[in-house]
């Protein structure tokens, strides 16, 4: 069975537009039935997702997005889940995850490859800037050897180098520090606008850590750091998103430091800190926060934070709930000036899994 056309069609839509510049009212008229169009296709084509909806009341009948079944990320990890036939899988996708733990697996052909680099590049446009920058990466190029199979950090590394102009990698082939590397890119770059992206915790241990310990003094006044993931590590050593920036701020005079909220069940519908401190969804996602028993929370109360997502075909990941504490602030009203709901993630539920680079917290 294929997909309703009137989906695509609200696909191009709102890539055409600006993906903060749709208010609730007039987003919900083409948001909700593109989401039940995906329901609809993924029911009809995976069947452990139509088991798992013929057990919830609603299955496609919802009239409103709260109303429509999600399913818990865990699922892909113990799970295969994909809507279209085996041979047609591009590419796979993995959640970074530790050594020993179990990871996500998420399959994409590649119309659905496509749309979400689509999707991402015009959110990137719109936050960024058309105008691509040289980029800083804090990993060693090695990690971009397989393209076929590949983990979150390789997806965030590929997907951010849409806004780059050239690209140096600040990791030696032995994944330590390379000096000379960074100091070419400074000079290079010298007194002109730059970047530096990077998964946070190692942005912290490999970057900031060691610069400070071996007394290396540099200026990165003209980069705009963008990070995101690997809070895990960080919240276990007491550093909070306010304290990671502010330590980079007085080392290295880093003036614009952005966090970005991201997960691999949902590559491409990317949440980006605005200027006033909070993550917003586009025209191509939604969030919602529940309780411990799944029941709606209000504004201002945390919970576990719900994603969905225009960009799932391939897989039926359109609807997740996450292992993510969270609270939504407003919607349309952001001081920022970016419309759609505005949020803040705190950390992880204890006792979750450790999910690795994929995570992100505030």
């Amino acid at each position: 069975m294929q997909i309703n056309k009137n989906y695509y069609k609200t696909l191009d839509t709102f890539i055409k537009s600006n993906p903060f510049s749709w208010n609730y009212k007039k987003k919900k008229q083409l948001f909700l039935p593109a989401i039940k169009s995906l329901n609809k296709f993924h029911i009809e084509n995976c069947d452990q997702y139509k088991f798992i909806v013929n057990g919830m009341d609603k299955k496609n009948n919802f009239k409103k997005m709260s109303d429509a079944p999600f399913i818990p990320v865990e699922i892909f990890k113990n799970y295969e889940l994909y809507s279209v036939k085996k041979k047609n899988i591009l590419k796979t996708l993995s959640s970074s995850g530790t050594t020993t733990s179990i990871k996500s697996k998420i399959f994409l052909d590649k119309n659905n490859s496509i749309n979400q680099t689509r999707v991402l590049q015009k959110i990137l446009f719109e936050t960024f800037g058309q105008n691509k920058l040289p980029m800083l990466v804090l990993e060693s190029k090695n990690i971009l050897k397989n393209k076929k199979n590949f983990s979150a950090k390789v997806a965030g590394i590929l997907g951010f180098s849409m806004i780059s102009s050239n690209i140096f990698f600040a990791l030696n082939s032995n994944n330590e520090l390379n000096i000379d590397s960074i100091k070419k890119f400074l000079n290079i770059y010298k007194n002109k606008k730059k970047l530096i992206f990077g998964f946070t915790s190692t942005l912290w241990e490999n970057f900031f850590l060691k610069l400070n310990y071996n007394k290396i003094k540099l200026n990165f006044s003209d980069c705009t750091l963008i990070h995101g993931g690997g809070w895990k590590k960080l919240t276990n050593l007491n550093v909070s998103n306010n304290k990671f920036k502010n330590m980079f701020r007085k080392f290295y005079k880093l003036k614009n430091i952005i966090n970005y909220y991201g997960m691999i069940e949902q590559t491409g519908s990317i949440f980006i800190e605005c200027k006033s401190g909070y993550f917003h969804t586009s025209v191509f996602s939604d969030i919602f926060i529940r309780d411990e028993k799944f029941v709606l929370k209000k504004n201002n109360e945390a919970g576990l934070i719900q994603l969905t997502s225009l960009l799932p075909v391939s897989y039926p990941g359109h609807n997740i709930l996450t292992q993510d504490i969270g609270k939504i602030y407003g919607e349309d009203d952001c001081s920022c000036g970016n419309k759609g709901k505005y949020f803040k993630v705190f950390g992880r539920v204890k006792e979750s899994e450790e999910r690795g680079c994929s995570d992100a917290y505030v």
